[in-house]
C-alpha cells in the first residue's frame, strides 16, 4: 500500500471515529454553558435575580433566586433604590453553567461576577456597576422549559418573598410550553 493511500484510510478512519464518538454524545443533554441574562428586582426586604430565558439550549430554563451582593453597601443602596423606585435592571453575569443553579445540581453556584445594568443590557440600559460579586441565597423557581405549544386555561404565579414575615411580595408568572415569554413582576406591600 501506498503512503497516500494509508494516509487517506486513515483519515477516514479518524473521521469516522469523530462521527461515532458524537452520536454518542447526541443522547445526552447539550452543555447549559453561556450568557445568561437576568432581570432583577426586589427591596427593602431583598433583592432577586430571574433568568431571562428562550425555548432552546442552554437557556431554556426558568430560574429566580434570591441574592445579595458581597458589597454591603452596595447591596443596602439597590434595595433602598428599588425599593423606592422600581425601575428596570438587568444582570449580566460572566459566562456559567444554568444547569449549577438547579436543586440537585452536584457543584452549585454560590457566586457570580457581573455588571449591572440600569435598563435593557441588550436594549441601550447603562452600566452602572462593572464587575460586581453577586452571592446566591437560595434557588427559589427552577424549571426546564418544554418548548410544545400548549393551550391553558388561565395563568399561574408564584410568590416570591423573604418568608412568613415578609412585607413585600413579587408575583412570577410561571412560563408554560411554547408562547410568548413574559415573567411580569409586580410588588405589593
Amino acid at each position: 500500500m501506498t503512503k497516500t493511500v494509508l494516509m487517506a484510510v486513515l483519515r477516514i478512519l479518524a473521521g469516522a471515529a469523530a462521527l461515532l464518538a458524537g452520536a454518542a454524545q447526541a443522547g445526552e443533554p447539550a452543555s447549559s454553558m453561556g450568557l445568561h441574562g437576568m432581570v432583577m428586582f426586589g427591596g427593602k426586604e431583598g433583592l432577586y435575580a430571574s433568568h431571562m430565558p428562550m425555548y432552546h439550549r442552554p437557556h431554556d430554563v426558568q430560574a429566580v433566586f434570591r441574592l445579595r451582593m458581597a458589597d454591603a453597601p452596595l447591596d443596602a443602596e439597590l434595595r433602598r433604590e428599588l425599593a423606592r423606585r422600581p425601575v428596570l435592571w438587568t444582570i449580566v453575569p460572566e459566562r456559567f453553567e444554568l444547569d449549577r443553579l438547579a436543586p440537585e445540581a452536584a457543584d452549585p453556584v454560590a457566586r457570580l461576577r457581573a455588571d449591572l445594568v440600569r435598563g435593557h443590557f441588550e436594549r441601550g440600559g447603562a452600566t452602572v456597576h462593572s464587575g460586581v460579586e453577586i452571592v446566591v441565597e437560595r434557588v427559589l423557581m427552577y424549571r426546564r422549559l418544554d418548548p410544545a405549544p400548549r393551550r391553558e386555561a388561565g395563568m399561574v404565579y408564584e410568590v416570591i418573598d423573604a418568608g412568613p414575615k415578609a412585607r413585600e411580595h413579587y408575583l412570577v408568572k410561571r412560563i408554560r410550553g411554547g408562547g410568548p415569554i413574559s415573567t411580569t413582576s409586580c410588588r405589593s406591600r
